[in-house]
């Protein structure tokens, strides 16, 4: 009689949590759907004809198929210089602030560093209060700047909350192994190098992934610091492009095309590297992020 209530407990227990992973499992399709859908909607406008656009005939499949948005993009020069200036400022960017997250990191993953209490405390310090934007901007301005990429990066070249995920991730190894390496002749260099570095790959590179979002999707930090139009990167067009659909009906070129389809072609584009790069970081993603943060 106790084996049989068991067995009907068991199978009760098992048909409950089969109902809730069908309800997660449902309520996740239906919020990725809701998602995809509007990224669907602006692919699809991007290589619909005029007509199908403005009688608001496309959803998810583009209608009248063409490529005039596209072509309009990559012949504008403007377009194409404000992407190359977003490749260049994002490339630099992540490499600056990678360089010096890990170079702060991982001396401040060691316990025994003097000062380390001070500094962390500093640190910390700035997740509450900081400069400001005015004393910022007039920093960057003194600095001599303003105008340039290195006002785009330097005044945010380490994010404290990725410094500290940094820091945790080197203190995941054991401390066993850099005194292994130091028992065998290395020095702090070949083991930063040789044992740091290769170990924490996997919090580098999703620090990389989320130095890469915050500098590719940025368009306020240009448009407060740059004032040439060339140097402005495809973000910033792309905010002007969104709010003032009167530039492009002026624009000769794009005439006998709709503001929505050239819009829509724009970020597709801007999507694109976003795209490229996080299937060779994702494996990293979840890995990094969790050693960065749980480690003591």
């Amino acid at each position: 009689m106790a084996i049989k209530k068991n067995m009907t407990l068991r199978k009760s227990k098992r048909n409950r949590i089969d109902g809730i992973d069908i309800f997660a499992h449902a309520f996740n399709l239906i919020w990725s759907l809701l998602i995809l859908y509007p990224v669907l909607n602006v692919l699809a406008r991007s290589f619909s004809g005029n007509y199908a656009i403005l009688a608001n005939k496309v959803t998810i499949f583009p209608v009248d198929f063409t490529l005039q948005s596209y072509a309009y993009v990559f012949e504008n020069p403007r377009i194409i210089r404000s992407f190359g200036n977003a490749l260049l400022y994002t490339a630099v960017g992540v490499t600056c602030n990678l360089a010096a997250t890990v170079l702060m990191a991982y001396p401040l993953s060691k316990t025994k560093l003097i000062g380390r209490s001070f500094i962390m405390r500093a640190m910390i310090f700035t997740l509450y209060f900081n400069g400001g934007m005015i004393p910022t901007y007039m920093l960057v301005s003194k600095l001599g700047m303003l105008d340039s990429m290195w006002s785009l990066i330097i005044p945010n070249i380490i994010y404290t909350n990725n410094c500290i995920i940094m820091i945790n991730g080197f203190r995941a190894t054991p401390e066993s192994l850099y005194e292994a390496a130091y028992l065998d002749g290395a020095g702090d260099f070949q083991v930063f190098i040789r044992i740091a570095l290769p170990l924490a790959k996997a919090t580098i590179a999703s620090l990389g992934l989320f130095y890469f979002m915050g500098h590719w999707n940025d368009f306020f930090t240009p448009m407060l610091y740059l004032n040439t139009s060339d140097k402005m990167p495809l973000q910033v067009v792309l905010r002007n492009m969104l709010i003032e659909e009167e530039a492009i009906g002026r624009d000769p070129g794009a005439v006998s095309l709709t503001p929505e389809g050239i819009k829509g072609a724009i970020i597709f584009i801007t999507m694109v590297p976003v795209m490229i790069i996080y299937p060779f970081v994702q494996r990293f993603f979840v890995g990094g992020v969790m050693i960065g943060s749980v480690k003591g």
